[in-house]
């Protein structure tokens, strides 16, 4: 524990040689550290999981808006998210990733404030092929597409009695 308090100090006052101000405070079993600049604005926060060396976030500000690269870390160290900010605004290209390491979304360019509109999709038509039942989309856009459906036929009127996996309408 000693060797962590001195190693969170020395990089407190390796930190701050060129800041005016910072604050130290623990929140939901992390140690965080606020750096402000001469306008007593933050320009940084860096938190670690407590009782450990291991960073949990580094996250910068320019002119009290998100700039910078942004970072999080799992508790076993793996980098859980980057995201770039210029301006308050994410943009570049964003990254995160499961606890195991493997990249879970990829993002490049700017990020929109509005949702994509959805595209809605009309069955068109059921079909057999042999044991398997499909169906066909039309969408509002003009796109058409076919799905493959779980289901089973109805022996002594020759209808499909279930279309689990294909709705009426889809949303895409």
């Amino acid at each position: 524990m000693k060797k962590i308090i001195t190693l969170l100090l020395g990089v407190i006052a390796f930190l701050c040689t060129a800041c005016d101000e910072q604050t130290i405070y623990t929140k939901d079993g992390l140690i965080c550290m606020k750096r402000y600049n001469g306008n007593a604005q933050v320009d940084r926060e860096i938190c670690w999981y407590e009782g450990t060396d291991q960073k949990q976030s580094e996250k910068y500000w320019k002119d009290e808006k998100e700039d910078g690269v942004w970072k999080e870390w799992y508790k076993n160290g793996q980098l859980k998210r980057e995201t770039h900010w210029k301006e308050g605004k994410a943009e570049g290209v964003s990254k995160e990733w499961h606890e195991n390491g493997k990249l879970k979304t990829h993002a490049e360019g700017k990020k929109k404030s509005k949702e994509r509109k959805k595209t809605i999709c009309v069955r068109s038509r059921m079909y057999r092929l042999f044991d398997s039942a499909y169906a066909k989309y039309q969408c509002e856009d003009g796109k058409e597409f076919e799905r493959h459906c779980t289901s089973y036929a109805n022996t002594i009127t020759g209808t499909m009695e279930a279309e689990s996996g294909c709705p009426a309408i889809i949303k895409k």
